[in-house]
Order: structure tokens, then C-alpha cells, then sequence
């Protein structure tokens, strides 16, 4: 009957368990994928600007040269028969370059009349005349307001990220306009290179119908992501008839959540179950020249990470709920013998040694987690760090290709260039330089400068730091070395500054200071940690050091950071560690001996 009422109380401690797990694990869930929008929308944004500084090119050296500009000199005045001529003469002047910049994925170049008709489309020479001021903004805009307009744009042959340049003669006459445009396509295989997944590009079906010619309306089929959208089936390849059947009935049940999402116009991603793999599906809404939303890049992408993520969390309550299964069952067997103490006096020594081998072997899990948790952290730092320069570097290298097939690359803007890109690499070698020693083995310990752990600690944390404004205040005097294991003393001060760096973000600390101080007693060292993030309740004080004792609201930690600190100083280092409120924050002061060495327990 005793064990069927213990059996009860640890099924009720691992439902807990479980819920509070899975809560955690879909806010964290839902954070990183709030951080991968983000960095999918930047990507978005770059290849944006890239492909406006070819279009301006384009437009310097090839769309407006004189040769160009002194035959549509003679268009007004020219009857059909003559404009024929022109037009001939015009596709034959451009046609090399058009060819090139087919190969950088631009579909069109396409001059228009001053009353907004279409002159010549490179693409379709054969289709010319009919008036573009009912159905494109860009052309009717640029030639009434004789300036640029750009953005995206349906037409009635194919959509495109349209490019529209006024057009003056050598006068100063307006002779019309001209536009360089990019299909979706360029986007989509960016994407794809970059992401390593599969990018679809729906357009709003009423934008289609109303802009397109009738013969082209047979192009486009309905999407999966929603009913109101389709696509082009020309730009998305469907591998698996099979498998996008199974793609369409499980997007069926999404669709109602994606249509919620939609509706705020605002990027977002989901995550689902896509051939046993855990796939992101990020929706990036495409703004046409009058700002409205018409179109979606919908990138799906398989983030190695992210599925690690999403199975860790789930390790993570397994392990939890052996744990509090098994300390139900240590209570219940301590219950038990406690009954029996008076005839089994000779084995209480035996079993309390098992019970510390038990705490032992907690204590050895959690702090592999902590690890595990940082190293985590770790491997973000550098990919967030390392995303800018590559894409820089792309950036780049796609500009003297370029300006290699226009014959403009000079042997001063090759220096310039590869300056540029040694640079970018130099900063992302000095990335992995100050990572790279993090996770050695540390299994000997070694004679150290702590004011070295210190900066190295804070070269680690320098991107948080960074973004989040914060002051350092430093006063390092620690001059002797101290024999430690480096590795463990740098994961408590890690812990310590990200802590800090966590209060400063949840309580939006508008001046953020970070004071470290470092000093050489007569015993020892002594390192302070304080900040002036508002401190913690003095109810809260006693608790903590304790295991699953947090202060962040809503789940925000684990409970076991500073667990592990006063686990690592005191048992490992021989030193102690104490917390006390300031006049603005809260301060950590850290005392270790001469030699912060103990025999490690864990």
C-alpha cells in the first residue's frame, strides 16, 4: 500500500516535470525560431542591395551609354516603319550585354515610350505597343515623376524585382524609361545555396489574375501554404509527386495558423515533421512599389541545430524524470530502512555511502549539461559572428566578376577587393582563435593568470556584451598565477557575466555597467562580479546556490548555473563564493587560495 502511494506522488512529480520541460522547451523553441527569421530576412536584405547596385550598373554602362540614348533620340519623330528600325538596332546594340546579365538571373530589359507603352522587352522583342500605365506602377510613376522607382512588381508576362530608370536625352528631353528587372529565381537558388533546403515563391492569386495575360494565368498553380496564393510552376520543381501529395495533405491542417500568421504581414517561421526530419518553413512577405504585400519567399530548410535543439529537450525531461523517479525511489527505501534501522544497524554505513554515490552521479550529469548548455551558446557566438563577413565576402567577389566581364576591373580595385576580403577573414580567424581552446580537455591542472581568464572570458562574451551596450569597468591586480583547472574557473565566470548579461536584457537596463575586479590577498585572490541590473529580493538571498532555484520569470533558466559555480569553487577550487546586494545590483565575490586545488569530486 506504502509503495502504491510513493508510486502515485513520483507519477505526479514527473507530470510536473514534463510540463514545465515541454513549456521551456516551446518558449526557447519558439525564440530561436524568432532569431532564424531574422537572419533568413537579413540574408533577403543583402541579396536585395546586390542585386540594386548590378541593376545600377547595368544602367550606367549599358541601358543609358550614348549609343543607346542617341537612337531613342529619333523615336518620337520616326513613323512604325522607322521604329521597327530603331528597335532592330537597339536589341543588336544591347543584345551581348542582356545575354550576360541573363546569367546573374535578370529576365528583363525593357524600355518604355514616355506614355508609359511598352518599346522594346529584350526577352520578348516581338511584343511591343500595348500601354503598361494601367497595370505597372513602377513605369506609369517613374514617367510622370522622372525618377527611379524600385521594388517588387507583377507583369503581364512574369513578376519580377523591378528596377525603373527615367531616360533623358543629350538635351535633357524625357525620352521614356527603362527597366532591369530579377525574377524570384536569383532569390530562390541563393536561398537554397545558403540554406540547404528547398524555396518556394507564392504570389497573392487576385495580384496574377488582374496583371497577367490570359495564356500565362496557366502557369501558376495553386500553393500548399495557403488557398489565396499560388506559384509558378516554372521556377518551382516538384522532385516527388509522391511526396508533395504528403507535403499538401499535412499543410491542409497548417494552413488555418499560416493564414493567422499572414494576416500581420510580418516575417515568420514554423517548424513540422517533414520526412521524419524536424524542417523550418520560414515565410519572408515580399512588399510590392506601393508597399502592400503580394507575394511570399517561403524557405524550407532542415537546421541541424534546431532539430538538436528539439531532441535535447526531450533528452532533457527523460533524464529529469529518471532522476525524480529515482529519488521517489531513494525515499522510499530510506522510508523503509528507517523502519528497520534497529535490526539492520551494521548496514546503515553501507547504504549511506550508496546514497552519496547517487548524489555523486547526479551531481556528475548536471554538470555535463551545463557544459553541453554553454557550448551551445558557444557554437552561436561564432555562427552569428561569422554570418556578416561571409556574406560581405559573396558581396565582393560577385562585384569584380562583374566588373571583369564589363571590362572595368583595374589592377587598384583588385587591391582594394582582396584588402577587403583578407579582412574579413583575418576577423573571422581571430573568432575561432578566441573559441577554439574553450572545450580542451582540461583534465590536468595548470598554473594561470586569473586576470587572463578574465578577458578571455569576456573576448568570449563580446558579441552579447556588444548588442547590448554594456560598460565594462575593469580593475584587474591579480599578478601571481594561480594553480587551477583554468577550464572549470573560466565556466564560472562565464556563467556569471552571461547571468548579468541576462538581467540587463529582462529588466531593459538603459546604461548597462559591468564592474569585474580582480585581487591579490595575502591568502590568496579575490575576484568581484557586480552589476547594476537592480539586484535580487532579499527573500531570494538564502536560495541562490540552491539546485532548480531561479529568479528568471517564466522558465528563463534551469536553476543550475550557479549550482554548479559553488559546486566548481568549493569542492574543486577550495575557495567560497558569496552574493550581496548593492546600492544599484547585485555583486559576486569569489575567494580561492594560493593553490585553488582539490581533489575533483565530480
Amino acid at each position: 500500500m506504502r509503495l502504491i502511494r510513493y508510486f502515485l506522488f513520483g507519477s505526479a512529480l514527473m507530470t510536473v516535470v514534463v510540463i514545465l520541460v515541454w513549456t521551456y522547451k516551446s518558449e526557447r523553441m519558439s525564440e530561436e525560431l524568432q532569431n532564424y527569421t531574422h537572419d533568413v530576412g537579413k540574408h533577403y536584405d543583402v541579396m536585395y542591395v546586390l542585386y540594386r547596385e548590378l541593376a545600377d550598373t547595368a544602367f550606367r554602362l549599358v541601358l543609358s551609354r550614348a549609343d543607346v540614348i542617341a537612337l531613342l533620340e529619333k523615336v518620337e519623330e520616326a513613323d512604325e516603319t522607322q521604329r521597327q528600325q530603331i528597335r532592330r538596332e537597339l536589341y543588336r546594340l544591347i543584345e551581348s550585354e542582356y545575354r550576360y546579365y541573363q546569367q546573374l538571373y535578370f529576365h528583363q530589359f525593357h524600355y518604355h515610350l514616355p506614355d508609359s507603352s511598352s518599346f522594346l522587352r529584350m526577352h520578348s522583342p516581338n511584343r511591343y505597343g500595348d500601354p503598361l500605365a494601367e497595370i505597372r506602377y513602377s513605369v506609369r510613376q517613374t514617367n510622370a515623376l522622372k525618377r527611379k522607382h524600385e521594388g517588387f512588381e507583377e507583369g503581364r508576362i512574369i513578376h519580377g524585382f523591378r528596377f525603373v530608370y527615367p531616360l533623358f536625352g543629350s538635351d535633357g528631353r524625357h525620352l521614356g524609361s527603362v527597366e532591369a528587372s530579377v525574377t524570384a529565381k536569383a532569390f530562390m537558388q541563393a536561398y537554397e545555396q545558403s540554406f540547404n533546403g528547398h524555396v518556394h515563391f507564392i504570389e497573392q492569386m487576385d495580384t496574377v489574375n488582374q496583371a497577367s495575360f490570359a495564356h500565362e494565368l496557366r502557369q501558376y498553380h495553386p500553393s500548399i501554404e495557403s488557398k489565396d496564393y499560388c506559384y509558378r510552376k516554372d521556377l518551382v520543381e516538384i522532385d516527388d509527386p509522391h511526396r508533395a501529395k504528403a507535403y499538401q495533405k499535412k499543410f491542409l491542417k497548417l494552413q488555418p495558423q499560416i493564414r493567422e500568421k499572414m494576416v500581420l504581414e510580418q516575417p515568420f517561421s514554423i517548424y513540422i515533421d517533414l520526412d521524419k526530419r524536424y524542417n523550418i518553413v520560414t515565410f519572408l512577405p515580399v512588399r510590392n512599389i506601393e508597399n502592400k504585400v503580394v507575394a511570399y519567399m517561403v524557405i524550407y530548410a532542415f537546421d541541424s541545430h534546431f532539430a538538436t535543439l528539439a531532441v535535447g529537450y526531450g533528452l532533457l525531461g527523460a533524464v529529469l524524470c529518471a532522476i525524480v523517479l529515482l529519488i521517489v525511489l531513494l525515499i522510499y527505501t530510506l522510508q523503509k530502512h528507517r523502519e528497520e534501522a534497529q535490526r539492520h544497524s551494521d548496514r546503515l554505513e553501507e547504504r549511506v555511502a550508496f546514497l552519496l554515490e547517487e548524489e555523486r552521479k547526479t551531481e556528475k550529469i548536471l554538470l555535463r549539461q551545463s557544459r553541453l548548455a554553454q557550448m551551445g551558446e558557444l557554437i552561436n557566438m561564432i555562427a552569428h559572428q561569422w554570418r556578416q563577413p561571409l556574406n560581405a565576402v559573396t558581396a565582393v567577389t560577385t562585384h569584380m566578376r562583374l566588373a571583369n566581364r564589363l571590362g572595368v576591373l583595374e589592377s587598384q580595385m583588385i587591391e582594394q577587393q582582396a584588402d577587403q576580403i583578407d579582412a574579413l577573414m583575418q576577423g573571422m580567424s581571430e573568432v575561432i582563435s578566441r573559441f577554439r581552446h574553450f572545450y580542451k580537455p582540461g583534465a590536468e591542472p595548470e598554473s594561470l593568470l586569473i586576470d587572463d581568464l578574465v578577458r578571455k572570458s569576456l573576448e568570449m562574451m563580446q558579441t552579447a556584451l556588444s548588442g547590448l551596450g554594456v560598460t565594462l569597468e575593469l580593475s584587474l591586480n591579480a599578478k601571481e598565477p594561480l594553480l587551477c583547472y583554468g577550464v572549470e574557473l573560466e565556466q564560472v565566470l562565464l556563467n556569471m557575466i552571461q547571468n548579468a548579461c541576462d538581467e540587463f536584457k529582462r529588466r531593459t537596463i538603459a546604461k548597462p555597467i559591468l564592474r569585474i575586479a580582480t585581487a591579490q590577498r595575502a591568502d590568496g585572490f579575490e575576484i568581484e562580479i557586480e552589476d547594476n541590473a537592480g539586484g535580487i529580493a532579499a527573500e531570494d538571498l538564502p536560495k541562490i546556490f540552491d539546485p532548480y532555484f531561479t529568479t528568471k520569470e517564466d522558465g528563463g533558466g534551469s536553476g543550475l548555473g550557479l549550482y554548479m559555480c559553488q559546486l566548481i569553487i568549493e569542492r574543486h577550487c577550495g575557495g567560497s563564493i558569496e552574493v550581496f546586494n548593492t546600492q544599484n545590483g547585485v555583486c559576486f565575490r569569489i575567494r580561492l587560495s594560493k593553490s585553488a586545488l582539490q581533489e575533483r569530486s565530480v
